[in-house]
């Protein structure tokens, strides 16, 4: 059961069970870990609600904002993609709020580290881990490793030269990964 403190904007027919499936699949106590995390996050900060939303924007095909207050997903996938695959986004985008709420990525709230390309990396790499923990495959690409690849790739596309010009040690950092495929989780 989803908490009534998120709100589902706007969804593709068919998510609502798509949802329930992934839930059901979670472990309990990593479920009721998000719930109580979604509540106390309602009841501490009015009157913003933690949401899921849809977009036509072109952008990963789904992402969690800091804190995890919200999840976005590319509707898209939704026309381009079936089963499993979706099942298995759905996860890992919920990965994301469990490493919000379990506590890794709360050290690095506030602190600015946030911004920086390999606190993000690690994220997804706890994200990857829980999301395989929980009995769900990658989305979309086979490995970790492949997975790790291509988005230390997308990051690098994505960073404006100016604030991380070509010896930046963040730049060096994904040119790394991009090739190895290695996100260690700490420096």
């Amino acid at each position: 059961m989803i908490p009534d403190t998120v709100l589902i904007i706007d969804p593709p027919e068919g998510f609502q069970s798509q949802l329930n499936a992934v839930v059901e699949r979670i472990p309990p106590m990593d479920w009721n870990n998000i719930f109580e995390y979604w509540s106390e996050l309602r009841r501490n900060s009015l009157p913003f609600l933690n949401r899921i939303t849809f977009t036509d924007d072109p952008m990963p095909e789904g992402r969690t904002f800091p804190r995890g207050r919200k999840i976005e997903f590319r509707r898209s996938v939704w026309r381009d993609k079936e089963g499993d695959y979706i099942i298995d986004l759905i996860a890992h985008e919920l990965a994301h709020v469990y490493d919000w709420c379990a506590g890794p990525a709360k050290e690095i709230e506030g602190n600015g580290a946030f911004e920086l390309p390999e606190t993000v990396l690690r994220m997804e790499r706890r994200a990857i881990e829980t999301t395989m923990r929980w009995g769900f495959k990658i989305p979309g690409t086979g490995s970790a490793k492949d997975h790790y690849k291509k988005y230390a790739d997308l990051m690098l596309r994505m960073l404006p030269p100016d604030l991380f010009p070509h010896s930046h040690p963040s730049i060096v950092y994904l040119r790394a990964v991009a090739e190895s495929g290695d996100v260690p989780l700490s420096e």
